[in-house]
């Protein structure tokens, strides 16, 4: 791996600045732990039918 700014090549696989100049060079410092969320269940109300549904009136 290379810094972007100035070129030198990074020793450190885990670097995440350029011993050189400084820059960041994107690499994490820890390795990030995933996260698995479990998919939402969508509830769907099918007992109410079309003609049971509250209207609004429309103001003018």
């Amino acid at each position: 791996m290379f810094c972007p700014n100035c070129g030198i090549e990074l020793k450190e696989p885990n670097q995440a600045f350029c011993m050189k100049c400084g820059s960041e060079v994107g690499a994490p410092l820890e390795t990030p732990q995933l996260r698995t969320e479990r998919p939402r269940q969508v509830s769907t109300n099918t007992s109410q039918s079309p003609s049971e549904s509250t209207s609004l009136p429309i103001s003018q």
